[in-house]
């Protein structure tokens, strides 16, 4: 029997780097159809051979509760991906923190967000006092994160300026 974790977490949950929200949602459209069926069927048969005519009303409402709870699951990451969200703070921490590393370079714009599952897409902006050579910064970035897109810019700056805290 399937639990109810497998049947709301498919293969590869949507939101999650790698999901398809297409095929997430046709998958729970199928289960839902399936349920909600398999819900009127114990219905009829408890109305008609126990005289619980309650049942049916009580099916109803289980079968869209649970139609609710997964289509806003659903709308909640398609959300996530449509409005350009950051896939994961500690993705975007990384990024921060190895561009921070390099000489003096600080991040002065950071935007990360998925572009499509499992394609995100990156545009930073670094202060530095000596900045190297765009590629530099692009090689370094795309060796560690499979990019799909990268913009970086690089300002010239003062020597010493601050980090920001």
């Amino acid at each position: 029997m399937l639990s109810l974790k497998l049947l709301d977490r498919p293969d590869v949950p949507p939101g999650a780097t790698g999901g398809d929200h297409n095929w997430h949602a046709a998958y729970l459209h199928v289960v839902a159809d399936a349920l909600t069926s398999m819900f009127a069927i114990v219905a009829l048969l408890a109305g008609r051979y126990l005289g619980w005519g309650f049942v049916d009303p009580i099916a109803g409402i289980a079968g869209a509760c649970l139609i609710l709870h997964w289509g806003a699951r659903l709308c909640r990451a398609a959300a996530g991906q449509l409005l350009d969200l950051v896939p994961s703070g500690e993705t975007k921490a990384a990024v921060r923190a190895r561009l921070e590393a390099i000489d003096d370079v600080r991040v002065a714009d950071l935007h990360l967000w998925e572009m499509a599952p499992g394609r995100l897409g990156c545009i930073v902006s670094l202060v530095s006092s000596e900045p190297r050579d765009i590629a530099y910064y692009r090689d370094l970035l795309l060796a560690q994160w499979p990019l799909a897109h990268l913009t970086v810019e690089v300002h010239r700056c003062p020597a010493g300026h601050e980090r920001a805290a």
